[in-house]
């Protein structure tokens, strides 16, 4: 097992030198002179101190130096200071992560929980009307675009109904009712194209078990059909739904992005979206860089979580 969590590891770094070198230098070429940025196109700043912020930045070397700079300061702690305030990047990630990580365990829980039954149910009865309705509601989840699913809920819920509030965020330990109506309906957007999606995947690994001699072999023993169900067969599908949890951590960030800005929750997903517009970059590459190391850890737990549910990667890893 120790060489299975070591070789994770390893592959983990090649990711992140990637996304981070990827990110630096497109954002550098997006993002013109930080000088201008900081000061604003029509500063009237004199040369003389255009180049000596330039200096103190660091933004007059070539950019692979810049980039190695950067990367020395990362790896002892320091993800740098924003340009547009004088926050640090690590204070203003501390800061917004909380609400994010509400946001995607909030959507995924949901997920999970009616994912798992509404599978489970369709793959006890294949081809049934219930099975047909299932998979049909599962693939118009699916279709559905979160910011339009936002926008939709948003003008039902808030705008005509009045029964939910359409945006804001107040902290869960200072009002825990009012955060929790705050963060429904992004909950049910974001989690919305997870439920169809989940609810195949548990449907196909079902069927693809039930379908196993040993399940049959229970049911010739005189099991009661909970406990074939639960006993055997439910223990065995969801071993892949795990890995499958963790590949779709990715995603679930990346929809954090959308649905954060259209609730406006003060998350990392809307503050990299004002870091974009703004240029920026420190914040912008602190955030990607946290947001791909955060992925990438999930996927190393949900690895070795898989490590520990079959055997046959034990064996294999020693």
């Amino acid at each position: 097992m120790f060489r299975y969590v070591l070789r994770r590891l390893l592959q983990m770094l090649p990711v992140l030198i990637v996304i981070s070198i990827a990110t630096f230098a497109l954002m550098s070429m997006v993002v013109g002179d930080p000088v201008l940025v900081i000061l604003g196109q029509d500063t009237a700043a004199d040369q003389q101190t255009i180049d000596r912020m330039r200096e103190d930045l660091g933004v007059n070397r070539p950019v692979p130096v810049q980039y190695l700079d950067w990367m020395r300061h990362v790896l002892s702690g320091d993800l740098g200071t924003s340009w547009r305030s004088p926050v640090t990047v690590t204070d203003t990630i501390r800061d917004r992560l909380p609400v994010t990580l509400e946001l995607t365990f909030l959507a995924l829980g949901l997920a999970l929980a009616i994912s798992i039954p509404l599978g489970t149910l369709a793959a006890l009865r294949p081809g049934s009307p219930v099975d047909v309705v299932i998979s049909g509601l599962a693939s118009i989840s699916l279709s559905i675009p979160n910011f339009w699913l936002g926008i939709l809920l948003i003008f039902a819920f808030s705008l005509k109904l009045g029964w939910l509030p359409s945006s804001g965020y107040v902290p869960f330990l200072d009002d825990p009712v009012q955060n929790l109506k705050l963060m429904l309906l992004p909950t049910l957007t974001l989690a919305t194209g997870y439920i169809g999606s989940q609810a195949r995947y548990v449907r196909s690994s079902m069927l693809e078990v039930l379908d196993q001699d040993y399940v049959r072999t229970a049911r010739a023993k005189g099991l009661r059909s909970r406990a074939v169900i639960f006993g055997h067969a439910m223990k065995n599908a969801l071993i892949p739904i795990v890995t499958i949890l963790g590949l779709e951590m990715g995603g679930l960030f990346a929809g954090a992005v959308v649905t954060e800005t259209i609730f406006s929750l003060p998350g990392m997903g809307t503050l990299i979206i004002d870091a974009i517009f703004g240029r920026d970059l420190p914040v912008v590459q602190g955030v990607v860089l946290f947001i791909t190391l955060m992925v990438v850890a999930v996927n190393l737990v949900t690895d070795l979580a898989y490590g520990l549910l079959d055997p046959r990667i034990r064996a294999m890893y020693g």
